[in-house]
């Protein structure tokens, strides 16, 4: 008569993968950071002022500016 295999083993096996399969990410992205060339000059962003605003404060007065009735004479 043979063993069956219990399903706690299997659950053994794939979090023993799975750690191992973490373990593997962190080491590579250690090396990664570690062995880049500080020689090769990263990209740095460029800070520009613009003259946009905000689009709330914008349609607001795009409403505004639609809503409220041009002023008429009116003849007594």
């Amino acid at each position: 008569m043979g063993q069956e295999e219990r399903p706690t083993d299997k659950r053994q096996y794939l979090l023993i993968g799975y750690v191992a399969v973490c373990v593997v990410l962190v080491c590579l992205t250690l090396v990664l950071a570690l062995t880049s060339d500080p020689s090769v000059a990263i990209a740095q962003p460029t800070l520009r002022a613009t003259a946009t605003r905000n689009p709330i404060v914008l349609t607001a007065q795009a409403d505004y500016a639609t809503v409220v009735p041009t002023p008429t004479r009116s003849g007594s």
